[in-house]
């Protein structure tokens, strides 16, 4: 195996991954289904799904959500709500170049 190799991975293979923007309907559901945002407001609820619409789903954004969505959550930690909209509202596709069956 050469230097800095992935076990698995054959010269012939390249691999590629993309994350699609943040889902707002998906993160409105993250926080329907978790009882996330329970003492904000409409207009503030609105706003923070706004925000959502425009951010891509890098680590800092993904954050800042976390941290709008703790401040007008019960019991919560911003790392729990990452996690939930990691796993939840991100949508993440590989492409792999080379022979996928093999």
């Amino acid at each position: 195996m050469m230097a800095g190799q992935k076990e698995g991975i054959d010269d012939e293979y390249s691999e590629n991954h993309r994350q699609s923007p943040l889902d707002s309907l998906k993160v409105r559901q993250v926080c329907v289904d978790n009882d996330l945002y329970t003492c904000g407001d409409c207009e503030e609820y609105s706003h923070m799904l706004d925000r959502v619409r425009e951010l891509e789903p890098t680590y800092e954004n993904i954050c800042v959500i976390s941290k709008d969505i703790m401040a007008h959550s019960k019991d919560q930690t911003v790392t729990n709500i990452m996690y939930l909209l990691e796993n939840c509202a991100v949508t993440t596709t590989f492409e792999i170049d080379g022979d996928d069956n093999a």
